[in-house]
């Protein structure tokens, strides 16, 4: 499953991240890194963004960097 899949209030884990290049080198900068835990805190509308909650601090994601997240 992907992490854009998640509803709001689901605690996963992160199996591996699907992306190259500087958005990839950003998200593991912000702590997304497999094994990393993440709860799902707000969808916008559309999806997009997405509210992430990580190692206490929260960060929002482009849903298209979240579809690249696979997560269980």
């Amino acid at each position: 499953m992907c992490l854009n899949d998640c509803k709001v209030g689901d605690k996963v884990t992160i199996k591996t991240i699907n992306l190259k290049g500087e958005i990839f080198q950003k998200l593991l900068d912000m702590g997304f890194v497999p094994g990393a835990t993440l709860e799902i805190r707000k969808h916008s509308l559309l999806n997009d963004p997405i509210q992430i909650k990580i190692h206490n601090y929260l960060v929002a994601i482009r849903s298209n960097e979240a579809r690249a997240i696979e997560v269980k």
